[in-house]
């Protein structure tokens, strides 16, 4: 998943201090997201959504099957 959040970050021109500022953690804490480190709520991945302006449905498609 850390890939596809990278992906979606870099595709809109914005660092990770910016995207972590509009979730309200640190830069430190979106990084470990990016590297699958530490997982997120579900109220956080809207926000992502909303963030990369990308439909919910689309986010969760972009996640790998297990």
């Amino acid at each position: 998943m850390g890939f596809k959040l990278r992906k979606f970050r870099v595709n809109s021109n914005y660092s990770q201090l910016f995207v972590a500022n509009c979730l309200g953690i640190s830069r430190n804490a979106y990084a470990d997201w990016e590297n699958g480190r530490i997982n997120f709520t579900l109220e956080q991945i809207l926000r992502v959504c909303e963030i990369y302006n990308i439909d919910i449905m689309e986010f969760l498609k972009s996640l790998p099957n297990k």
